[in-house]
């Protein structure tokens, strides 16, 4: 055999070498963008759920603001604080449920409303979503005690801490949203 000929035989591997590193390299390309890309779908989803359960929360703030105009709102409050066996008597029946908790407006760190142990206890209540299909959402109603900021004032102002929780059963996404009711008396 000539040098050519030899020179042929001895390049027939490389041919199937080459192709079998690009084919390497292009089934990770394509594992790296299917990867990629079902990440950023679970990103958007969970953005979107987040979003929904924000929404209701604000939903449930708004359905509280609405009970807290309420003209029997004060007396109701009064009457279940000071725990008075009127107090049924004293609310109509759209706030008979409501409960509060007694809180100071210096005590509160601001993640808080984070942890579970807020959640926990007394003064929690619940509201269900328009669209049935979403979950319960919790909220708390606190009494913010506090002196008032003009002692030689005529009107009291009552406040009230409202912080509604909006979580989906078996994510950790949530939606927290909070408001400062004042209520003059």
């Amino acid at each position: 055999m000539t040098k050519q000929g030899q020179l042929r035989d001895d390049q027939t591997g490389f041919i199937l070498a080459t192709s079998l590193i690009f084919l390497v390299v292009l089934t990770l390309l394509a594992v790296t963008a299917i990867s990629s890309a079902t990440l950023q779908q679970r990103m958007a989803a969970n953005q979107s759920d987040k979003a929904a359960l924000l929404e209701d929360a604000n939903s449930a703030l708004s359905y509280v603001s609405r009970l807290m105009a309420e003209p029997a709102f004060l007396t109701c409050f009064s009457a279940k604080m000071i725990e008075s066996s009127t107090a049924a008597g004293a609310c109509p029946t759209m706030l008979q449920p409501l409960s509060f908790r007694l809180s100071r407006l210096d005590n509160a760190s601001p993640n808080r409303s984070l942890r579970d142990a807020f959640w926990a206890g007394a003064g929690l209540n619940s509201y269900q979503p328009v669209d049935d299909s979403r979950p319960r959402v919790q909220y708390v109603v606190e009494y913010l005690d506090q002196p008032p900021l003009d002692s030689n004032a005529t009107v009291r102002v009552r406040r009230f801490r409202v912080t509604a929780r909006a979580r989906q059963p078996g994510s950790e996404a949530r939606g927290i949203a909070q408001m400062i009711y004042e209520v003059a008396q």
